[in-house]
């Protein structure tokens, strides 16, 4: 390395050479300007932290003059003289840029508030991967308009159809509104925005033409997802409480599956009787997790998944179509009510939310009905038989 006494027009002289050189500046110690052999000249101070050597890239010339390269090298200077770090600070500013990054901002809030505070956390976390932190993945936090949520749910509108965006927008909306509740945003982006599109009830109930179907693809595609849609069919409970059974939670002798309440939508302790077509099925299942009965492939720790790909594998098999696996459980709610169970009993095997009694009632009650919903249940897969082996 050379020193000489540098100006701008010396500077501009600088040519490159086959490897790169610098050349410092004698008015400030530790400043020097350094030139690539591709031409680029950038400056740069070198100091010590101790006995350990650092070097600081200042920025490039001309972006960066003169001028403010000494004033920047004086003032890392004193830093230095104090026992400071000057790239701390740089090292700190980066960060903070990092982490006000739309994809930073989207894993902060999986990871502080989704994953702690909703049982879907996963899908939350892959709509806002696959739809919006690819998208953004450059723009700050603030940077972020009602203009961009606009245009990013009209294009998925027309890209994955109207579910989707309304999905994607309740995710954004979630997401923004804990940014606000934490003081790093003033006002959400989504505020003032409507749904993308507007939704309807649906009343798809299977017919038993295509229960039979359904089964009978569900026995062949086999274990998980075919038990899995025998499961449904036979209880009626959602997807996401059958997918995240777990072996502890059922006994396969008394024919009882006790779901906590911390992993069924009404957050109460609720009590499925299982048949004996149940009980089967369940025996049926390889032991493949000591604690899931559906766990994921070759995750220990999580739930199966993937159940658009299963489902069109089912359609394909069964020759059924346009029908959703939360109809399922609409299904045997309308077939409870033709074998003329009554309402409030259907509602309390399906555990709705509508048929919650006080938190009271609850705790004491806990076995109440249970032989009136074994008996409901056992009614339907007798119905279920019957269509299946005619």
């Amino acid at each position: 390395m050379t020193s000489r006494a540098l100006t701008d027009l010396d500077i501009k002289h600088l040519k490159p050479r086959p490897s790169q050189y610098e050349v410092f500046d004698p008015a400030t110690r530790g400043l020097a300007i350094r030139v690539s052999p591709g031409g680029t000249k950038a400056f740069v101070f070198l100091y010590r932290i101790g006995r350990h050597p650092r070097r600081y890239t200042i920025g490039r010339y001309p972006i960066v003059s003169l001028k403010s390269a000494r004033h920047w090298a004086s003032e890392a200077l004193k830093l230095v003289g104090a026992g400071k770090d000057p790239q701390a600070r740089k090292l700190l500013e980066r960060e903070r840029y990092r982490s006000s990054l739309f994809p930073a901002i989207a894993t902060a809030f999986i990871e502080k508030y989704a994953k702690p505070n909703t049982k879907a956390w996963n899908e939350t976390k892959r709509i806002l991967e696959r739809e919006f932190c690819t998208r953004w993945k450059s723009m700050h936090l603030h940077d972020i308009s009602r203009h961009h949520v606009a245009e990013a749910l009209d294009e998925l509108v027309v890209q994955n159809g109207p579910s989707a965006a309304n999905h994607g927008f309740a995710a954004l909306r979630r997401l923004f509104n804990w940014c606000v509740e934490r003081g790093e945003l003033g006002v959400s982006p989504c505020s003032g925005l409507k749904q993308p599109a507007q939704t309807y009830s649906r009343e798809r109930v299977l017919t038993n033409d295509e229960v039979v179907r359904i089964w009978n693809a569900a026995h062949t595609i086999g274990y998980p997802f075919g038990s899995l849609i025998k499961l449904l069919l036979l209880t009626g409970q959602r997807r996401s409480e059958v997918s995240r059974l777990c072996w502890a939670d059922i006994d396969l002798e008394t024919g009882l599956w006790t779901q906590p309440s911390l992993s069924n939508k009404s957050k109460r302790i609720h009590l499925v009787p299982l048949t004996g077509h149940a009980v089967e099925v369940l025996r049926e299942i390889p032991r493949l997790n000591a604690q899931l009965v559906f766990p994921a492939r070759g995750r220990s720790n999580r739930a199966v998944s993937g159940f658009s790909k299963w489902k069109r594998r089912l359609d394909k098999q069964s020759g059924t179509e346009g029908w959703t696996i939360h109809d399922v459980r609409r299904t045997v709610n309308t077939g409870l009510a033709a074998l003329k169970v009554p309402p409030h009993i259907a509602d309390l095997v399906l555990n709705h939310q509508g048929s919650v009694r006080s938190s009271v009632s609850v705790i004491y009650d806990r076995y109440d009905y249970l032989d009136e919903k074994r008996d409901a249940l056992e009614r339907w897969a007798t119905h279920i038989d019957r269509l299946v082996a005619p």
